[in-house]
């Protein structure tokens, strides 16, 4: 199995010429796993204040129901109670207002991710390999593909 498949491409080629055995590749956009991140680091924030729960109360229905739309829910009693302790900033989304948003495009979730892996992969890295283990990996490919 090689995971990531997309950037092994060659090599599962290869592999599959060189060897006669079931090979299988598995792969996700950048976007898909920019949102499982976002929705892992949320996981991981939340699970670090164990007094945070989605409960009645906590979740507000009521509250949204009253302010509606364009409302101010800064004014409520509820967000004033919570809003120092239970901030969260989503990694995804867009929090500049309706009008910023319509102004920049109208971008979702998914635009963000396919932005945020795009950065990502064109700032990347790639560490320095030791030279031992190059010395190795060249060996293999020569004793695999002579």
């Amino acid at each position: 199995m090689v995971k990531p498949a997309l950037a092994y491409l060659d090599v599962i080629s290869d592999a599959r010429a060189s060897f006669d055995i079931p090979i299988a590749a598995y792969n996700v956009s950048g976007e898909y796993c920019m949102l499982k991140a976002a929705a892992e680091k949320l996981k991981a924030e939340v699970s670090q204040y164990p007094e945070v729960s989605a409960v009645e109360d906590t979740l507000a229905y009521d509250i949204i129901a009253n302010v509606g739309p364009g409302g101010n829910y800064l004014m409520e009693k509820h967000t004033v109670a919570r809003c120092r302790k239970e901030f969260w900033e989503p990694a995804l989304c867009d929090r500049g207002g309706l009008e910023a948003w319509m102004q920049g495009g109208q971008q979702d979730a998914v635009a963000h991710a396919r932005k945020r892996w795009q950065k990502l992969v064109a700032e990347h890295e790639d560490p320095a390999l030791d030279e031992t283990i190059a010395r190795q990996l060249e060996d293999f490919v020569k004793e695999h593909t002579a």
